[in-house]
């Protein structure tokens, strides 16, 4: 498949594709992935599986002779579940990260569409790539573990796990809910203590200690405009100051403006129509934002549930929590998440949300639950 040139026209891209499809292919069997670096609650991946599909021009190698040409036929999709990124993969969609900053989304890159096609025809990736991206992604995680220790000095608060012995018997004082115990069973999240540790404690810090499940798209009508005008800079640059205090009331419209479909996030999180930015707000205890993810999570939950005519549905205890577990199983945290060091939260909190100056509170969260743990591994299994 020849390389496509760094571009914004999509277009271009899946010509590309139908191109490669038509001249080597009889069938078609990937997923697709869209990992987004906007601020907010969620950083959850989109997710578009497919199998079966025949396409038209495809010559069989031993005799020539071409497949039929029928519509394109959609087989039994894809499990996400069983079908894990390879560290190549995984690496490519982090290159997105790469330059953006929270509450800055646009001038950095929002999200890298990431063919992972079964085709063993496709190229390796390139070594000197992934590491120069790897290696962006460290800087920008160690800028914002400095920050993050330069805030617990002031509170006093020690940048070291304490360390702790187990206790026969114990009995925890610290709740959470009981539909997020299942759900991390169901989906295989938290199987090590460490785990367990960063995932409740980046739960605790989205939901302010699991109090809602619902993105709440008014929390700006406080907020100046100057403060709007920083924060999401081109997404208002068309508006005046007297425009953005009338929309930051309205949630509706508010929604369009932050993820809607005249955005570049919106576009990249599959927010097509108009008020499908409020419709697919961040939802779940690691929220899930834009259609697309609610997409990913409709075909990937059991028994199937169709968040997507009814997105509303995610707010509900027990798909807030499989939402969130399916987020950090796709996203495969655990590469991330098997020591618990102020480090470690902050690479698992940039690959939540982007968050650079949040990283102090997630990770007095993150020590909350792991000093519960080293007292009593087995809590919330």
């Amino acid at each position: 498949m020849s390389a496509v040139q760094p571009t914004k026209n999509t277009g271009l891209i899946v010509d590309e594709f139908i191109r490669y499809a038509n001249t080597h292919l009889l069938t078609v069997k990937g997923m697709i992935t869209t990992v987004s670096a906007y601020p907010g609650p969620s950083t959850a991946p989109g997710v578009v599986m497919w199998s079966g599909y025949q396409v038209a021009g495809a010559k069989n190698s031993r005799d020539g002779a071409s497949t039929p040409a029928n519509d394109l036929f959609i087989g039994e999709d894809l499990n996400p579940n069983e079908t894990p990124l390879t560290e190549a993969q995984y690496l490519a969609a982090e290159e997105s990260l790469v330059g953006s900053t929270e509450g800055d989304p646009v001038n950095g890159s929002q999200s890298l569409a990431a063919g992972l096609a079964v085709s063993e025809d496709l190229p390796p990736p390139n070594p000197a790539l992934l590491e120069q991206t790897e290696k962006e992604i460290t800087e920008v995680v160690e800028e914002s573990v400095i920050q993050a220790k330069e805030e617990l000095k002031k509170e006093g608060i020690s940048e070291q796990p304490v360390k702790l012995q187990k206790i026969p018997n114990y009995k925890t004082k610290v709740k959470i809910p009981d539909e997020l115990v299942v759900a991390m069973r169901k989906w295989g999240v938290g199987k090590t203590p460490e785990d367990r540790a960063h995932f409740l404690g980046q739960c605790d810090h989205e939901t302010g200690g699991f109090q809602i499940t619902a993105e709440n798209l008014r929390n700006y009508a406080g907020t100046s405009a100057s403060r709007i005008r920083t924060v999401f800079k081109s997404r208002v640059a068309k508006y005046t100051d007297a425009q953005i205090d009338v929309l930051k009331k309205d949630e509706y419209k508010w929604g369009d403006i932050v993820y809607g479909p005249t955005t570049k996030v919106g576009s990249d999180l599959g927010n097509t129509s108009v008020g499908d930015g409020s419709k697919y707000k961040g939802r779940g205890w690691i929220q899930i934002t834009g259609k697309v993810n609610y997409i990913g999570f409709s075909k990937a939950d059991t028994p199937k549930r169709d968040y997507v005519a009814q997105p509303q549905l995610v707010e509900a205890r027990m798909s807030a929590s499989d939402a969130s577990c399916w987020f950090w199983k796709m996203r495969q945290f655990t590469r991330h998440s098997k020591q618990v060091t102020l480090y470690a939260c902050g690479e698992v909190s940039y690959r939540v949300n982007g968050s650079r100056d949040t990283v102090a509170d997630r990770w007095k969260k993150t020590s909350k639950y792991w000093t519960e743990l080293q007292r009593d591994p087995t809590l919330w299994t």
